[in-house]
C-alpha cells in the first residue's frame, strides 16, 4: 500500500490543480502559467520516470534532468511576480548560476545510481529564499486592503514554501539514510509524497480563487 501512495497516488494529485488550470487559462496571468507549466513538467516526469525504470531500472537521469528545469519555471513566477527591479535581477543571476552548476553536476553523477543531493537541496534553498523574499517584498503593495485568503498568489507561495522547506532535509540526507536503513529512506519519501499532495492540494485552492477574475487582477506587475 505505501508503494501505491508514493508512486500511484502523491503523482497523481498533479492532475487536479493541472486541470483547474487549464480550465482558467484565459484567466491566467503571466506569472501564473509558469505554475501551470509546472505542474505539466511534474506529470511528464512523473510518467517518464516510471517508463525509465522499467526499461532501464534506473531513472535518475530524469530526476536530474527534472531539477535542472524545474528551479527555472518556478523562478520565472517569481520573477513575474515580483514589483522589485533589483530582486528580477537577482533572480536572473540565480537562474544563470543554477543552471550551470545544475548542467555541470549532470556530468558528475552520469551513469551514477545515487541521488544527487547537492544540486536539489541547493535548488530548495534559493526557492525557499525567492518565496519568503516574496513574503517580505512589496509584492501586495497595490492590493494591502484584500484578505490574505482571497489572493490566489498567497496559496501558490504557500504550496511552494510548504514542500521546499520539508523536502530540503529529505534531499540532504537521501543518500546516508538509505545507506543505513532502508525502511527509514522507504517512510522519508512517504513524507515526501504527502510534501507534494500538499503542495498540489494548495495550488488547487489557488486556480480555484483565480476563477473570479477580480481577485487576480494586482498579484503581479510586468
Amino acid at each position: 500500500m505505501s508503494h501505491i501512495y508514493t508512486f500511484y497516488i502523491a503523482p497523481a494529485s498533479v492532475i487536479p490543480p493541472l486541470i483547474l488550470g487549464f480550465r482558467r487559462v484565459n484567466k491566467l496571468s503571466f506569472n501564473y502559467r509558469f505554475l501551470l507549466g509546472y505542474l505539466g513538467l511534474s506529470l511528464v516526469t512523473s510518467i517518464l520516470m516510471r517508463v525509465f525504470a522499467y526499461v532501464f531500472h534506473n531513472n535518475m537521469i530524469i530526476t536530474r534532468c527534472y531539477t535542472v528545469v524545474e528551479f527555472p519555471v518556478l523562478a520565472g513566477f517569481y520573477y513575474w511576480t515580483s514589483n522589485s527591479s533589483i530582486m528580477r535581477q537577482i533572480i536572473k543571476i540565480l537562474v544563470v548560476s543554477f543552471a550551470i552548476f545544475s548542467i555541470s553536476m549532470l556530468f558528475v553523477y552520469y551513469k551514477s545510481v545515487e541521488f544527487d543531493d547537492f544540486t536539489s537541496s541547493l535548488e530548495s534553498l534559493l526557492v525557499i529564499f525567492l518565496g519568503v523574499s516574496f513574503i517580505f517584498g512589496d509584492h501586495g503593495s497595490a492590493s494591502k486592503s484584500k484578505s490574505w485568503a482571497s489572493r490566489p498568489v498567497n496559496w501558490f507561495n504557500t504550496g511552494i514554501l510548504l514542500y521546499f522547506s520539508g523536502s530540503l532535509f529529505i534531499f540532504l540526507l537521501t543518500n546516508y539514510i538509505i545507506a543505513e536503513s532502508v525502511y527509514m529512506y522507504s517512510s522519508i519519501w512517504k513524507v515526501h509524497a504527502t510534501l507534494f499532495i500538499g503542495l498540489n492540494s494548495l495550488f488547487s485552492v489557488g486556480f480555484l480563487k483565480i476563477g473570479n477574475s477580480s481577485e487576480q487582477s494586482d498579484d503581479f506587475n510586468i
